[in-house]
């Protein structure tokens, strides 16, 4: 028999896990009696949104990319110098990101939850007011 795989979330209610998927039941009841079933279990976290990268890449990094040209850098502040371009204030604002939270690693924002991609892109804004007077419009604003 061909293996089913599924993947279900589960909330903690007391001291059990009760599924909050509406196809959970349906997937249990079509295995036969008997059957042996293998979980994996990690605790749930939200990934970041399209939306959130789309923000970050087409309006975050391009602001502070020309405020820094504009302040007169040309080369990054970082431990090396780098041409300032949108790919380098990336990996800048990732780093003081890092250094400002004191974390001992940031996760590569392929593996950042949806939290951690809010937190980051909250930290820039700020950054960005506070060093440049920049004011990075809202995603819903029109650039």
């Amino acid at each position: 028999m061909a293996s089913r795989r599924a993947k279900f979330i589960f909330r903690k209610v007391g001291g059990a896990l009760q599924p909050i998927s509406v196809h959970y039941p349906a997937w249990v009841a079509g295995l036969a009696d008997g059957a042996m079933v293998m979980s994996d279990c990690q605790q749930y976290r939200h990934e970041k949104t399209n939306p959130q990268l789309a923000y970050w890449y087409a309006v975050i990094l391009p602001h502070i990319e020309q405020a820094l040209i504009d302040a007169g850098n040309d080369a990054l502040p970082i431990n090396v110098e780098l041409k300032t371009t949108v790919d380098n204030v990336d990996m800048m604002m990732k780093q003081l990101f890092q250094a400002q939270r004191q974390l001992g690693e940031l996760p590569e924002k392929k593996n950042m939850s949806d939290t951690e991609m809010s937190d980051l892109i909250d930290f820039t804004l700020r950054y960005a007011a506070e060093s440049f007077g920049l004011a990075i419009p809202s995603p819903k604003e029109k650039r």
